[in-house]
């Protein structure tokens, strides 16, 4: 069985006793500062067209192909990254295939393409342990956010011209802020977060030029920002998080997640 690469040394010992994260620490910052960035890098290329858009996607596929086996502990790292990149690919596959209608009705077929792939690594290492289920589970998370990420490659093709891409990501953006809460007010980050996202939201569409109403700014931004704080808080308390390439993967990850919601709001307020 092989071992997921380590990035640094015994990455255990930062969480000892399931410790949060503390605030201002470097993961944190790191995390933070790489969100933000990866933001930023997205919403330009939602201006510059909608190939562009579809390479910043694969940037951040590839980032997950590279670190996410590390990040959640994976026992099988090739069968996880294998599994991640047939999706990758049969979605891509999939969206320049869809000649007409909607460039993601292809997607359920790609995402099944990737699980498969996943089972087959597993079936031939002739295993039935808890690494199994673990390796499983590991690769099915994440064909779930290269899924949920490709979705906003469909966005410019959709609605281009509403800009819903850069509204999200505003949202993203802004909600990190809720990350510096002091220990004893986490409890409220999700409602802080999905607050400020909607506050980023309200502030893209006044300053980009489109045709979206305030409200559903206000809610593509506070949604993308909702999903996006929750898969950070979810997995900054993962051990690999802490390693050296742990809060590129956390951005990346975060950036993803919500491409699916925004995709179905934006068809539906928008389309």
């Amino acid at each position: 069985m092989s071992e997921p690469p380590e990035l640094i040394a015994d990455p255990v010992r930062a969480v000892a006793g399931g410790r949060h994260e503390p605030v201002g620490s470097w993961p944190t910052r790191a995390t933070l500062v790489a969100t933000v960035a990866g933001a930023a890098l997205v919403a330009l290329c939602d201006s510059a067209g909608a190939l562009f858009v579809l390479l910043t996607v694969v940037l951040g596929i590839f980032v997950l192909i590279w670190g996410w086996p590390v990040v959640v502990g994976s026992p099988e790292p090739t069968g996880t990254r294998l599994a991640i990149a047939v999706t990758a690919a049969a979605s891509v596959l999939s969206a320049y295939l869809a000649d007409d209608g909607p460039l993601v009705r292809h997607l359920p077929a790609a995402l099944a393409g990737g699980l498969i792939a996943g089972f087959l690594v597993q079936l031939g290492r002739g295993e039935a342990t808890q690494a199994v289920v673990t390796a499983l589970t590991s690769a099915a998370s994440g064909i779930a956010l290269v899924a949920s990420g490709v979705a906003l490659a469909a966005l410019p093709g959709l609605r281009g011209a509403d800009r819903p891409i850069t509204l999200a990501m505003a949202g993203i953006a802004l909600s990190v802020v809720a990350d510096l809460l002091p220990e004893r007010w986490r409890g409220g980050q999700l409602l802080l977060a999905s607050v400020l996202g909607a506050v980023g939201g309200l502030i893209a569409v006044a300053l980009v030029p489109g045709g979206a109403a305030y409200e559903v700014a206000a809610l593509l931004g506070g949604s993308a920002a909702l999903v996006a704080a929750s898969a950070r808080i979810a997995l900054r308390e993962l051990p690999g998080s802490r390693a050296a390439g742990g809060p590129a993967v956390l951005a990346a990850a975060c950036l993803l997640a919500p491409g699916i919601l925004t995709y179905t709001i934006a068809r539906l307020l928008l389309g």
